[in-house]
């Protein structure tokens, strides 16, 4: 990276920081933010699938930061996940073949949407699960740029660990990663896809490890006691909420599930969701990002117009079948929906990039 390149980075990186200090609040705020900061003092086990990385990640920052209440150093460990993420959008819209303009647009698109600024000041998984997707993303265009198999492998850890943040939204973009990886002339070496495989199952190992070992130590806050490999798959799975995969497909589940009805009408939700992401980062910039993808597929290669176009509507269509939207009226139905959406607008802010 050149001296310029760098310094545009520092730019989407202070610029994102600054959005999110803006409304930077040292207290605890409400929802689940207390159970997180309660989760990462004690080193807990928070509420299904429990989160472990995240809650390993914030305890070894806040334990690193020498000063202020543990709810401002949880918060602020979201802060900095938030802008990581957002220069990781300038940087893999950079590598896709933005200008540095374009790049910092899409950054900036991220960093004021709603619910991520939202949650980028609150003690939530979101923001750093974000951030490991982002970055798994810039590692596999790394390697596809430069080779390496330490880097694939890096991309296989990277998105392992990402499981114990949020695997329902890891196993929305695998499908969009696969792409980037397997398109790929000459094709990848099996050295290269080894090393991504043996960490990627490495690293879930070592994060679901950590809580069947943790919750057997009996921390203050222990969701679930997961203290057998049944009690962790139960975790996972959301056995706890009535969610678990037994449920799946079933209509007389008293739990959210998948049935008949979700693909009738998931066309409609699509829709719906369609409005949620254009109040998450207004019309005009969904507009300039669906012409940003149109343009990534007239140009060469068009792998990274098909990661994109996977990444996007994979998370669209997968949130929409497993989660209603409702209606897009009201503030909160705009943050509580654009959580699930963490891959659909890490691809749109860099088709925003492009665009």
């Amino acid at each position: 990276m050149n001296e310029a390149e760098t310094r545009w980075t520092l730019a989407a990186f202070g610029a994102s920081l600054l959005v999110f200090l803006s409304t930077f609040s040292t207290h605890v705020a409400l929802g689940d933010s207390p159970e997180s900061v309660a989760g990462i003092k004690a080193l807990g086990i928070l509420h299904a699938p429990g989160y472990p990385v995240y809650v390993i990640a914030a305890r070894i920052f806040s334990t690193l930061l020498p000063f202020g209440s543990m709810a401002m150093r949880v918060n602020l460990f979201s802060v900095v996940s938030a802008a990581l993420t957002a220069t990781m959008v300038f940087l893999i819209a950079r590598k896709m073949g933005a200008t540095r303009v374009g790049a910092l647009a899409g950054a900036l698109t991220l960093a004021t949407g709603t619910s991520f600024w939202f949650y980028a000041g609150f003690a939530k998984h979101y923001a750093f699960s974000a951030f490991l997707l982002a970055a798994t993303t810039y590692a596999v265009l790394a390697w596809r740029e430069r080779g390496g198999w330490w880097r694939l492998g890096l991309a296989g850890a990277v998105l392992g660990a990402a499981t114990g943040g949020s695997w329902q939204i890891v196993a929305l973009l695998v499908p969009a990663l696969a792409w980037l990886v397997l398109v790929k002339r000459p094709l990848p070496r099996v050295r290269d896809l080894g090393a991504a495989v043996v960490a990627g199952v490495l690293a879930v190992v070592l994060v679901w490890g950590f809580v069947l070992v943790r919750a057997g130590q009996n921390p203050a806050l222990d969701w679930g006691h997961a203290t057998s490999v049944h009690r962790v798959v139960d975790l996972i799975t959301l056995k706890d909420f009535g969610l678990g995969t037994d449920v799946l497909g079933r209509d007389d589940s008293p739990g959210k599930k998948v049935g008949p009805s979700d693909a009738v009408l998931l066309p409609v939700r699509l829709l719906v969701y369609l409005g949620v992401l254009s109040r998450e980062v207004g019309w005009w910039p969904l507009l300039v990002g669906l012409f940003g993808l149109g343009w990534s597929w007239t140009r060469k290669p068009r792998v990274y117009a098909g990661f994109l176009t996977l990444g996007f509507l994979a998370n669209l269509v997968g949130a929409a079948l497993v989660v209603p939207p409702g209606g897009v009226d009201g503030f909160q139905t705009t943050l509580a929906q654009g959580g699930f959406l963490l891959g659909a607008l890490l691809s749109l802010a860099v088709m925003v990039g492009l665009g």
